[in-house]
């Protein structure tokens, strides 16, 4: 158990990695990109500036000394006030039975996810809410029906980012889900 959850983590890390690449772009060699980098609440000032690089970047530079110098300072980390958590839940759905759980997440907060269904399959939506924002207003991450998924989100706002399931077959479900990263708090909604 303790190895998959240090595989877990591993994977964590470079997904993560990938993710914020993929956020900004280097256009070519030693072009970058005109968007205004994103700074999260709390980040002291840090500006989130993600690159991906391609091999022939990789062309050791030296100082005058001879000394390699860095490819870049700073780009591709996000420093984090808070602990990273890493959580296990599991949930039973019963016949056309639904439940929502959402991560308490501040803008540039990290999550990375990983859930199964035994027994079935489920109706899924991966969706947020920005905190004190009209109630109908909600950014989907990923919707649709299956038995598992797994990623990597980075909150775009302060707020609620989570899963809604809801069971599809004709007998109850288990879904086993796992998170890490940086955030609050895993609630789950009351649903009415």
């Amino acid at each position: 158990m303790k190895s998959i959850n240090i595989w877990f983590l591993c994977t964590a890390a470079v997904v993560v990695g990938v993710l914020f690449g993929i956020a900004n772009l280097t256009l070519g060699p030693g072009e970058q990109s005109t968007d205004t980098p994103a700074t999260p609440a709390g980040a002291s000032g840090n500006q989130l500036i993600f690159h991906l690089r391609n091999e022939s970047e990789f062309v050791p530079l030296f100082d005058e000394f001879g000394r390699a110098t860095p490819a870049s300072d700073g780009e591709n980390l996000i420093v984090g006030s808070k602990e990273m958590r890493h959580e296990a839940l599991t949930l039973v759905l019963d016949v056309d039975g639904y439940v929502e759980y959402k991560a308490i997440m501040e803008q540039g907060d990290t999550l990375v996810y990983s859930w199964q269904v035994r027994d079935g399959s489920v109706y899924y939506d991966f969706h947020s809410h920005p905190h004190e924002a009209d109630p109908d207003f909600f950014t989907r991450y990923r919707e649709g029906e299956g038995q598992s998924d797994r990623g990597t989100v980075v909150a775009a706002y302060s707020g609620q980012h989570g899963w809604y399931w809801l069971n599809l077959g004709d007998q109850p479900v288990t879904i086993n889900l796992e998170v890490a990263g940086f955030y609050d708090e895993i609630i789950e909604i009351a649903l009415y």
